[in-house]
């Protein structure tokens, strides 16, 4: 059981959506800090994000990548719900994580994309993103596939996490780049 991770702009990420709705689970967005879209900036904003598909059969490994923030002052109550049909039983939870700092990801992940003169490959995502998702939905030693691969960003951040990695692409001037990685 695993996930599939999938990057899209709009139209294509509504085709993704509707060539599998019960796979589909959530999306995560890609904020890349850097604009892109300006020769249509009289038409329509420019972009600064790209959606990420996430697809399932059933609920995966999931490692929250924690951040920081703010100490948690505990007012809250955890829960008033007895029972729900998706989480089952609920039960009062002590209050453990009052005071801490750690603070749970969010659907929107902040990841500078880089600057075209830094780029190998086109749709190149930045290695620290990749890393996110991979520590996110894997343990050190599991497998990474990219059916996509591109310059092999996936595959470093592979290399950078302990994870191993089999990548495939069709395009033969980019595999050549991920080889030298």
């Amino acid at each position: 059981n695993g996930v599939i991770c999938l990057f899209a702009q709009t139209k294509f990420y509504y085709e993704l959506l509707n060539s599998n709705p019960k796979l589909f689970r959530y999306d995560l967005i890609w904020d890349k800090v850097l604009v892109s879209g300006f020769l249509n900036a009289n038409r329509q904003p420019l972009r600064r994000h790209e959606q990420i598909a996430i697809f399932y059969k059933k609920q995966p490994k999931y490692n929250p990548q924690m951040g920081e923030g703010k100490p948690l002052h505990g007012k809250g109550t955890t829960t008033k719900i007895k029972k729900c049909n998706v989480y089952g039983k609920f039960n009062k939870l002590p209050d453990v994580r009052k005071g801490t700092t750690e603070k749970y990801p969010t659907s929107i992940l902040r990841f500078p994309k880089l600057h075209s003169s830094q780029m190998l490959y086109p749709t190149e995502k930045p290695i620290e993103l990749l890393e996110y998702l991979i520590k996110t939905y894997t343990d050190e030693g599991e497998v990474v596939l990219d059916n996509c691969m591109g310059s092999g960003t996936t595959g470093v951040a592979c290399k950078n996490t302990n994870r191993n990695f089999i990548g495939i692409e069709i395009n033969k001037n980019a595999f050549e780049i991920a080889k030298k990685d």
